[in-house]
């Protein structure tokens, strides 16, 4: 895989269908961080970026240490648990509580020193904050106050078992503008390239609430990429909802892809299937 994006869209209290898609070609439209309200100076937007321009990666065993050995007078708290995001900053504008912690003490603080602790899914945890609440130079979306927190996590099983080859991603979508939206829906937008790309098939299940990416032929290649004769296949499966609907782009349109966006309808199962249709989907 190359890419993967979350989609958003929904209808503001005027009535105006608002989208936040990026993809491949607007890959800059993706914003880290949580969502603030704060114009920031050149040198605040420097110190906000540096603080969330990451992914902050946590074992179970790490965490399960600290809580066993808090107390000690000489323990020394690791480093992903000393900086687990808990705490926002209000004085940028963002949300006051950010990661999910255990919160030892009951004061809405983030503070290992404190015992607090992070609280995370499976065995390993990558965590991750992003936001479509930013203006864009693109011309594709209007700003939504989205703000997304997401958890990867895997948990330590045999390597050929089911659950040692599957990664989960945990996703709390946040609204942080000031009104509600209508017919909200959220989409992925994936980049399968699976080894060599060029004789990839990709195909959905509905009844699954599966995308899935396989190799078209008995050799991935010719590709330095390739997995040769040791052919893998790659699916994502939906858990909490339903699959609403699933398209694919095609060698047709390829071309002018990067010329005209109707992400409202991609996100509904509408594909154009040639240059007429594809020159008269309209933008939203």
């Amino acid at each position: 895989m190359i890419g993967a994006f979350y989609w958003f869209r929904g209808i503001d209290i005027y009535d105006q269908n608002r989208v936040y898609a990026a993809n491949y070609w607007n890959i800059s439209d993706q914003f880290v961080g949580p969502s603030h309200n704060q114009f920031l100076d050149p040198e605040s937007e420097a110190a906000f970026y540096s603080l969330y321009n990451k992914n902050w990666y946590i074992h179970r065993a790490t965490i399960d240490s600290f809580i066993e050995r808090r107390g000690e007078p000489d323990y020394v708290i690791p480093e992903p648990i000393l900086n687990w995001p808990g705490n926002g900053n209000p004085e940028l504008g963002t949300a006051e509580r950010l990661a999910p912690f255990a919160d030892a003490n009951g004061d809405g603080y983030y503070d290992p020193y404190s015992g607090d602790y992070p609280l995370i899914k499976g065995d390993a945890a990558i965590f991750q904050i992003m936001n479509a609440d930013i203006d864009s130079e693109s011309d594709y979306y209007r700003r939504m106050g989205i703000e997304m927190h997401s958890m990867f996590y895997a948990y330590e099983a045999d390597d050929q078992s089911v659950l040692g080859n599957c990664i989960f991603v945990h996703n709390t979508i946040i609204n942080r503008s000031w009104f509600d939206y209508k017919e909200f829906q959220t989409g992925l937008y994936i980049d399968f390239e699976l080894g060599a790309y060029i004789d990839d098939f990709t195909g959905c299940d509905s009844a699954l609430s599966l995308t899935y990416v396989y190799n078209g032929d008995s050799i991935d290649g010719p590709d330095p990429l390739g997995y040769g004769d040791m052919i893998p296949a790659f699916g994502i499966q939906q858990l909490s909802h339903p699959m609403y609907a699933c398209g694919f782009n095609s060698i047709d349109v390829n071309f002018f892809y990067g010329y005209y966006y109707p992400f409202s309808y991609f996100m509904q199962g509408y594909w154009p299937i040639n240059f007429l249709d594809f020159y008269s989907f309209p933008l939203t």
